[in-house]
């Protein structure tokens, strides 16, 4: 991404943007500081290269806010200053069309799909409108906090927990009836008592992993990568891996549909680590849909997918065979004689299993055979301890507050 903003090479790269997901720990969260560990023959090779031996300057940090009501802070252990919490509101949630992306396994697909594309679609009806944070309604009688003047005759859901419990109510009937199936008809899409429920299931296991997420407390704040800053860092590190998927599958849905729609002109770089985990091999899920969707139609609409994986044989067959450039780190011997690797010639697989870090195998369509390269040192902090410390005036001065 340095080279890709800096080099020159990249046509308008001031109005590239980069979307990079945080997956561990939080090392990303230092990529605007610079690195205390580099040494003058590293910022000779950023020299040889046309790059400036700088951390990233224009950098915008997301992290989730925390769990408990009424608290907006994201959550980070590291990095205080500089980092904005980010969340949906309830109204979003259901106009954005969210709610698939809390089923991704494939046995809900399977049996549920229908009735997810339906409630789907009526809860987007139900918020179009509305603007938030909460979500008005006027047809449930379960416990509803007190509206406002303005929406006087409705109740609003003001957690997710509500939205959960208002669903169980439409699908399944009041739990005071029991003896029969009395679910709403509008609702319910005619699908079997036992699939409902199951959705109900599925639903209620996701309140304590996203309920932080989205909310009706206050209006959303969910990641922009196509405004403000050149690069988001958004964190996912500490998320349960449901909502991992959940916050993956909003952002690109968003992105990629605004893109389609012609919102944005510049390029969009998205960086995923672990990308087997959200575009498996064996497993249908919204957010593999989503991520082959770019892979395949991706680069015509300015949007290019940078994965990262430690086994690229566990990833999506069609997401591989669309990357048009290909980089291969230290490998596992086992790994290395996948088909996956095909494109490499014996002798360089063999030596993946030994390449020492820093070093990659670059494999790329203009040229006929692979390239060993070395990667620079960073420049920027990739943890806390490597920050250099700024003693300048300017910075004393800021931090103090004079």
């Amino acid at each position: 991404m340095k080279s890709i903003l800096e080099s020159g090479v990249q046509e308008a790269a001031h109005l590239a943007k980069a979307l990079i997901f945080n997956v561990k720990g939080e090392d990303l969260f230092f990529l605007d500081k610079p690195n205390a560990r580099l040494r003058p023959e590293d910022r000779g090779l950023y020299e040889r290269l046309g790059l400036s031996p700088t951390p990233f300057s224009s950098v915008a940090f997301l992290a989730p806010a925390r769990k408990g009501e009424g608290v907006l802070l994201p959550d980070l252990d590291s990095r205080k200053e500089g980092v904005k919490a980010y969340y949906w509101d309830l109204v979003q949630f259901c106009q954005m069309g969210l709610l698939p992306f809390l089923f991704t396994d494939r046995q809900a697909l399977t049996n549920l799909g229908f009735l997810i594309q339906h409630v789907t679609e009526k809860l987007r009806q139900l918020a179009k409108g509305q603007k938030g944070p909460y979500l008005r309604v006027d047809d449930w009688g379960g416990d509803l906090a007190e509206p406002q003047f303005e929406a006087l005759g409705q109740g609003k859901l003001d957690t997710f927990a509500k939205l959960v419990e208002y669903l169980e109510e439409k699908l399944l009937g009041p739990s005071a009836a029991g003896e029969e199936d009395k679910g709403d008809r509008a609702w319910t899409a005619r699908q079997a008592k036992a699939t409902r429920e199951a959705f109900i299931r599925r639903l209620k296991a996701s309140v304590e992993n996203v309920g932080h997420l989205i909310r009706g407390d206050r209006s959303g704040h969910p990641p922009d990568p196509l405004q403000g800053e050149q690069i988001h860092v958004v964190d996912l590190a500490k998320l349960h891996p449901q909502a991992q998927m959940f916050v993956v599958g909003a952002i690109l849905k968003e992105v990629f549909a605004r893109k389609e729609r012609g919102l944005y002109l510049g390029r969009v770089f998205i960086v995923l680590d672990e990308l087997n985990k959200y575009a498996p091999k064996d497993e249908e899920s919204p957010i593999k849909d989503v991520l082959l969707d770019i892979a395949e139609r991706g680069r015509s609409l300015g949007v290019i997918l940078i994965g990262a994986q430690q086994t690229a044989s566990e990833v999506e067959r069609r997401v591989v065979a669309n990357a048009a450039i290909r980089v291969v780190g230290r490998l596992d011997a086992a790994e290395a004689e996948r088909p996956e690797y095909g494109y490499l010639p014996f002798t360089f697989r063999k030596r993946a299993v030994i390449l020492p870090q820093g070093a990659v195998i670059l494999h790329q369509p203009e040229l006929p055979v692979p390239l060993f390269l070395t990667f620079p040192f960073p420049a920027w902090a990739t943890k806390k301890e490597e920050v250099q410390e700024d003693l300048s005036d300017e910075a004393l001065r800021g931090e103090l507050g004079l």
